[in-house]
């Protein structure tokens, strides 16, 4: 017993028996095709078309817009041919996509088909298929160049030698579909951090319209960060990131564009805080904070405290900020210019500068001629003071006429009572500031432990001083010098 099963061949219901085929109902089918958003040289409408030929044969457009070419001629002896006509509205060269697909019975049998062009210059012919007996079905991609005003159409010839004398097809016409052209427009340089603006909307596509814009702006090859014909990124770091576009087409066809931009370094911005005053021997504080538009930067930083010492100190690192801090003692008064730079890790740096202005600690004596250090709070007359010169200060710099001292430390106090001189009270061999201060005007009292000296320098540096007291009484409103010594020591 003969084996045999059944399939479906293009919509038609097929018996294979012992290599032999027949075709039990024939439903002619064409491929898909729609219609292009671009104006086709080629008309996909039926009615646009015409056809000639032996037996019956037709043109019928498809629901998916594009048209089918059928003919047959069932019963016919030997042979048949059918034209099938429409007029190119260009003259250009166009590529199409075609299915050649029938049955042309069983006995040296053939079934050709062709496209033609007529033209200025006469009818350009091609072949497209050449099949054999039998059920066949093939496709291709071809080009034609076609001439406005004048045919285009394809030709199917065929023959047999067979008493069954079948033969029928279809010829499946559509536009090949050619891939989108993408354009992107990118700034050619820019700084990190800077918003970068991106345009694929000059991308183009021949036969179609583009129906997807994918944006890969971290150069890791996936286009998954973006969608829409316009994008818009920053770059964390300098350096050249490329980014790209891909735009895909109504009929899948994708294209590729990249622009490579060159990303440059920005200095980051500094912004510092710094005690505005101090005094020698104690803490001052400066602290800093960061600000970079490169997000990937890290940073290192230096002090330099002005007086001729620096120190590198450390940085919290944060996505585009950073902060530091530190702190240093003077071993002198004076004013200062602290500067801090910041340099990121490609070579951007800030630097800012601000000044702190140290107080001169100076020693003190009271009383420097006399063995004690009493002082009577209702005595008249003048308290001898010394500045002590121990070498940190310049003494001639000393503005006496802004010198006060007071039993309190910040009181008004006396003023200096002459503009003082210099001798080696302490014999030492260094001269020293004596000034006089009238005693009433201190502000001593019986509880009174302490007397304390401030001023400035002719720069404006703050001078501070002090020295330890004991009250004594007076009746008789004695000198304040008397026979005291005093301690002459700084703060």
């Amino acid at each position: 017993m003969a084996q045999s099963s059944s399939t479906t061949f293009n919509g038609t219901r097929v018996l294979v028996s012992r290599g032999f085929v027949l075709l039990v109902s024939i439903m002619l089918v064409t491929a898909a095709f729609a219609t292009p958003a671009a104006a086709s040289p080629i008309s996909f409408d039926a009615s646009d078309w015409s056809s000639a030929g032996s037996g019956t044969h037709s043109v019928s457009d498809t629901a998916d817009g594009g048209v089918e070419l059928a003919w047959n001629n069932d019963g016919a002896l030997y042979g048949g041919s059918w034209t099938y006509t429409t007029t190119a509205t260009a003259t250009e060269t166009v590529e199409f996509d075609w299915t050649f697909q029938g049955h042309h019975s069983w006995y040296r049998a053939d079934a050709k088909a062709y496209a033609f062009a007529d033209g200025p210059g006469g009818t350009t012919q091609v072949l497209l298929s050449d099949q054999g007996s039998g059920g066949f079905s093939d496709s291709g991609t071809a080009s034609l160049p076609i001439h406005q005003g004048y045919a285009f159409g394809i030709r199917v010839t065929g023959y047999h030698f067979d008493s069954s004398r079948l033969m029928r097809g279809s010829f499946t016409l559509a536009s090949s579909n050619v891939a989108p052209s993408a354009a992107l427009s990118a700034p050619s340089a820019v700084d990190e951090g800077a918003p970068v603006s991106l345009d694929a909307s000059a991308s183009s596509d021949v036969d179609g319209s583009i129906s997807a814009y994918e944006w890969d702006l971290d150069g890791d090859g996936q286009f998954d960060d973006a969608t829409g014909p316009t994008a818009s990124t920053s770059f964390a770091d300098d350096g050249t990131p490329t980014v790209s576009v891909r735009v895909t087409d109504d009929g899948g066809a994708a294209d590729v564009a990249s622009a490579t931009v060159a990303v440059s370094n920005v200095a980051p911005d500094v912004t510092m805080t710094l005690d505005a005053t101090g005094v020698e021997d104690e803490m001052v504080s400066v602290s800093a904070t960061v600000t970079d538009p490169g997000t990937a930067d890290t940073h290192t930083a230096v002090v330099d405290w002005g007086d001729g010492t620096s120190e590198s100190v450390a940085v919290t690192q944060g996505a585009g900020t950073a902060s530091l801090g530190a702190a240093h003692t003077y071993a002198a008064g004076g004013v200062y210019a602290v500067t801090v730079t910041v340099t990121d890790d490609d070579g951007g740096a800030a630097t800012v500068t601000d000044s702190v202005t140290v107080t001169h600690v100076v020693a003190v004596d009271v009383k420097p001629d006399s063995t004690d250090d009493t002082v009577n709070p209702k005595a008249k007359g003048v308290l001898p003071v010394a500045i002590l010169d121990t070498g940190d200060v310049d003494l001639s710099a000393v503005d006496v006429s802004s010198l006060r001292l007071s039993a309190t430390e910040g009181g008004a106090g006396a003023a200096a009572a002459h503009g003082g001189h210099f001798e080696d009270v302490d014999g030492d061999g260094d001269l020293d500031l004596l000034v006089h201060f009238e005693n009433a005007d201190v502000g001593f009292t019986a509880d009174s432990t302490d007397v304390y000296l401030s001023g400035v320098t002719t720069d404006g540096v703050p001078v501070v001083g002090s020295d330890s007291v004991t009250p004594v009484g007076n009746d008789r409103g004695g000198a304040a010098n008397g026979n005291g010594n005093g301690n002459g020591r700084g703060r």
